[in-house]
């Protein structure tokens, strides 16, 4: 992630042909389910599970969590985990982002949970930056309470749709900090500039109402600087991305570039595509899938050893 404030505007010229591979994370990574070879500190008491539920992080009704904090945590080992969820940054619900609670919890159970909502987009209410400050707004109230929950302020933020554009581009542009240290993208849009938004007369007048125009330096070009792919840089974190080769939604090839950009910028990374499946709900053995190299980059880049 990077130093860079937000209203700094990237103007680079990109490469039209990049190298497909990715900086690979290793797929036969041994996942340990047990904390019993940690040695753990001293200080560390026998702490039950505890979950939390709808807690705020903010004033605003919407802006609340789930929190779901595993045994025997402590500063020294419990990471946390934020899931993001999507709807086109006007709907949806922590709710939708459920499955993936225990997903996690099964193959990273010294982990802490979280599961946020942020302010959906209305017309009085714009989504961006509104809803990357409602991310950095939550991380502040994590780790303003690391010695209550007894976990320590570091983060992997996992988001789906527009959820994962939300955790990109907080990673990428708003992560002063440097809290935040792996990034999951499920079928997140990436690159506004394509043609498949550009030429859809209904998305540009979508992406005006979302936008506080205020709120950016004048002749920003928005397009570029609210696309994440156009901001990774050497202090991105590590990333891994998951899309449906059918998506209609979010065309295919923003997670393709997306990984293009991580390559040129060493960011280690890995793509996984997937036949026959759209931007909504995906098949079990789909999901299976996802679960498994999910886990893994999570245990190998957000590890508590």
């Amino acid at each position: 992630m990077r130093f860079i404030d937000f209203i700094i505007v990237f103007s680079c010229s990109m490469l039209l042909f990049i190298s497909c591979s990715s900086v690979e994370f290793e797929d036969n990574i041994e996942i340990n389910n047990s904390i019993s070879t940690l040695n753990k500190s001293s200080s560390v008491a026998t702490k039950q599970v505890l979950n939390l539920q709808d807690i705020n992080y903010g004033e605003h009704p919407e802006q609340v969590y789930d929190i779901y904090l595993p045994e025997d945590r402590s500063m020294d080992i419990t990471k946390v985990i934020v899931l993001i969820h999507g709807g086109g940054w006007r709907y949806g619900d922590k709710s939708s982002m459920s499955a993936f609670i225990e997903m996690i919890k099964n193959s990273n159970p010294n982990h802490a949970i979280v599961n946020m909502n942020y302010v959906l987009a209305k017309k009085d209410s714009y989504a961006f930056p509104n809803q990357f400050y409602d991310i950095e707004l939550l991380l502040n109230e994590l780790t303003s309470k690391s010695y209550e929950y007894q976990i320590t302020p570091e983060f992997a933020l996992i988001g789906r749709s527009a959820g994962a554009h939300l955790a990109l581009m907080y990673d990428n542009n708003y992560d002063l900090q440097e809290r935040v240290k792996m990034v999951c993208s499920i079928a997140g849009p990436t690159d506004f500039t394509n043609p498949f938004y550009q030429e859809n007369p209904n998305f540009n007048l979508l992406f005006d109402q979302l936008v506080d125009h205020d709120a950016f330096p004048e002749n920003t070009n928005l397009v570029k600087f609210l696309s994440p792919t156009y901001q990774i840089s050497r202090f991105s974190s590590p990333t891994i991305i998951f899309h449906g080769n059918e998506d209609t939604i979010v065309p295919i090839q923003n997670s393709i570039k997306l990984r293009n950009e991580l390559n040129n910028k060493n960011i280690p990374n890995h793509l996984s595509l997937f036949d026959d499946e759209g931007h909504g709900i995906w098949s079990e053995k789909t999901m299976k899938v996802v679960e498994d190299k999910l886990n893994k980059f999570i245990h190998h880049y957000f590890s508590i050893f």
